[in-house]
């Protein structure tokens, strides 16, 4: 009975299904076109929401969300759960570490999918491998919330897995910045910086505008010595950057010219200027990065207020601390290289960098010793640095010890050696203090050899040096005694029309003018090259000693007398031009006027000592000794002042040689 009541019951059933097939048969066939577009949008939709999601850029991850709140096929669940991925995604990548992690209320109900996305993402936020991923099936969006904790933790196992993901990602057909972003990071940690660069390179193209590919970039092109193009990576970025800003700042109350402004290269290569309030929209890391690209680029007090602002914004940037002592130091703000110098300590106390700058400063403030030891231990650390080795040589150069002179002399001419084959690929900052080595060198050089009174060595190094920073008098003076007439004579003269002046320039001037015409004085070493050129000042006036040269210099310094000059100047005019005159009297009157002025020319001691004891040669009774006492007079006065100059002193002895005795 009951087995018949079940038969009956289903015959039933299929009787009102064979009755209603038609009907649902007819109502399938006629369902509209438009339900049949619609379901295929929201897939599209949806499709291309995720593939933007996948990109993980900037402005993909912007788009992303933007076409989600805009889209009016995905349901209001499915959009909150997209946006909350996308934002998610954003922040673990671009967000500050401890951003946090929450899923939308409105994301019930949402495809599971998504919901799976978001669960993934509150492990990846954390730096956990996502646990939800690992039994399911391989997807785009999996991959990639996979490969994300990367982002927040450096453990290995966590890299390892991230390698995994994007692996698993690019062999899904994947398009992601995430990929060159992982890899790129692990290049840079591992120093390999060229294929750092490269990864880098990749993901920037995928957003040219994404500050941290660009910033991992332009850490490898400064690793690798090219700051050139890391500034070149972050200028767009920038300028773009600080053009917003002032709209912005423009719409709210104008712009602030404020006058504390950096001074920021734009694309075109020119010059752009920010305010700090338009900087702090930049993050630290690339104003440090872009500080640290304008130093190398030896643009160092440019490069101050970028390093300022990003140790201001993160004090961990120690980093930075060696640049900002070295503009310090250039601005001989000496409190601010210290107090930078001294953070350094504990990580650069062996970094070549910090070692010359603790010298510098020590150096600068006169503190020779220290000075001398941090320079010693550049030196040791990198024996054959000409930077470590000119900043040594600076350090012991002012002592009066004649050996730490020789050990000086030596290093200066090491650093020339070493200087002459230059490296490749320096840096602009690098080769400044090259070049400062090397000018530093043949400053010393020069100016021992001149003290030393060298002339044919000091005239090698001194023409060898090239146009480095020399004090005028001592090449001028070079130039003469070294025999060098036509040099001797340019250099003064262009020195003189420079400076009309300058009473060095004056003495320097007419000194080489004596030397060319032939003119006796008592420091004038033997002349070679004398050249046949008509002399600036002395019309028609052939280089030959002879009576109408002096005459016509004579002239000319006669007119240099009656200028209003120091006393100093004075006296040497007058011994000047005592020695251009054929008259004797009117030379001793003269030499007389010069010590009257300065009591202590020694050329005009030496000089007047000379006439009388001509005078006394002369004399044909030899018991009149008036001349020759004179002559002694003189030559004890000159010797007392205990002249430097071997030429005069040379004429001391020839003269004592002739008046037959040897003076106190």
């Amino acid at each position: 009975m009951k087995r018949n009541s079940i038969f009956l019951l289903a015959i039933a059933v299929f009787s009102v299904l064979s009755f209603l097939a038609p009907s649902w048969s007819y109502a399938q066939q006629t369902l509209p076109k438009t339900d049949v577009e619609q379901l295929k949008k929201i897939a599209s939709e949806a499709t291309d929401i995720e593939t933007l999601i996948v990109l993980a850029t900037p402005r993909s991850l912007s788009q992303a969300r933007s076409r989600t709140k805009a889209s009016p096929y995905l349901s209001e669940p499915n959009k909150a759960a997209l946006d909350a991925i996308a934002k998610s995604i954003g922040l673990i990548l671009y967000g500050p570490k401890n951003a946090p992690f929450e899923i939308p209320v409105l994301a019930k109900g949402a495809d599971q999918k998504y919901i799976t996305c978001l669960a993934g993402l509150s492990d990846a936020s954390a730096g956990k491998s996502p646990k939800i991923f690992e039994n399911g099936s391989c997807s785009l969006m999996g991959e990639l919330i996979s490969a994300l904790p990367f982002f927040r933790d450096s453990r290995n196992e966590i890299r390892a897995g991230a390698l995994v993901a994007i692996s698993r990602l690019e062999d899904l057909g994947g398009i992601s910045t995430v990929p060159p972003l992982v890899r790129g990071q692990i290049a840079l940690e591992a120093k390999q910086y060229t294929e750092a660069a490269s990864q880098f390179q990749k993901a920037l193209e995928l957003d040219a505008l994404s500050e941290k590919p660009a910033c991992g970039l332009a850490r490898a092109w400064i690793a690798l010595g090219e700051p050139g193009k890391a500034k070149q990576v972050l200028d767009p970025i920038i300028s773009i950057a600080l053009a917003e800003s002032a709209k912005e700042i423009s719409a709210k109350d104008g712009y602030n010219e404020d006058p504390s402004s950096n001074k920021v290269a734009s694309s075109g290569g020119g010059y752009i200027e920010t305010t700090e309030a338009e900087q702090n929209i930049l993050s630290a890391d690339l104003k440090s990065l872009y500080g640290l690209a304008l130093y190398h680029l030896n643009n160092i007090l440019d490069a101050e207020p970028w390093l300022k602002a990003a140790l201001k914004e993160d004090a961990s940037r120690t980093d930075l601390l060696v640049p900002l002592a070295h503009a310090a130091l250039q601005r001989r703000d000496y409190a601010s290289a210290w107090k930078n110098l001294e953070g350094a300590s504990k990580i650069a106390s062996k970094d070549r960098n910090w070692l010359i700058l603790k010298s510098q400063y020590a150096l600068e403030n006169s503190r020779q010793v220290d000075a001398e030891r941090f320079a010693r231990t550049a030196v040791s650390q990198y024996p054959q640095d000409p930077v470590a080795l000119a900043q040594l040589v600076r350090a012991i150069q002012e002592s009066t010890d004649a050996q730490r002179h020789k050990e000086a002399t030596d290093l200066a001419k090491k650093v020339l050696d070493i200087t002459k084959n230059e490296p490749p690929n320096l840096t602009p900052l690098e080769q400044a203090w090259r070049k400062q080595a090397e000018d530093k060198a043949f400053q010393f050089l020069v100016m021992e050899n001149y003290n030393n009174q060298d002339w044919i060595m000091a005239a090698k190094y001194l023409q060898e040096a090239g146009g480095v920073p020399l004090d005028k008098e001592m090449v001028a003076t070079i130039l003469r005694k070294s025999g060098n007439v036509q040099e001797a004579l340019q250099f003064a003269l262009s020195w003189y029309i420079q400076e009309p002046t300058s009473e060095k320039a004056v003495e320097a001037y007419l000194r080489s003018l004596a030397m060319a015409t032939g003119a006796t004085l008592a420091s004038a070493a033997p002349t070679r090259d004398v050249p046949t050129a008509i002399l600036p000042g002395m019309s028609g006036l052939e280089m030959r000693q002879e009576e109408g040269a002096n005459l016509a210099l004579l002239d000319i310094v006669l007119k240099f007398i009656a200028a209003p000059f120091s006393k100093e100047l004075k006296s040497f005019l007058y011994y000047m031009s005592a020695t251009l005159q054929s008259d004797e009297n009117k030379a001793i009157d003269q030499l007389k006027d010069a010590l009257a002025e300065r009591a202590d020319n020694v050329e005009a001691l030496v000089s007047l000592a000379s006439i009388y004891l001509n005078r006394y040669n002369r004399q044909s009774d030899k018991s009149d000794t008036i001349n020759r006492d004179k002559a002694v007079l003189y030559l004890e006065q000159a010797k007392s002042l205990r002249p430097n100059d071997d030429e005069i002193k040379a004429r001391i002895n020839q003269l004592e040689a002739e008046l037959g005795y040897s003076s106190r």
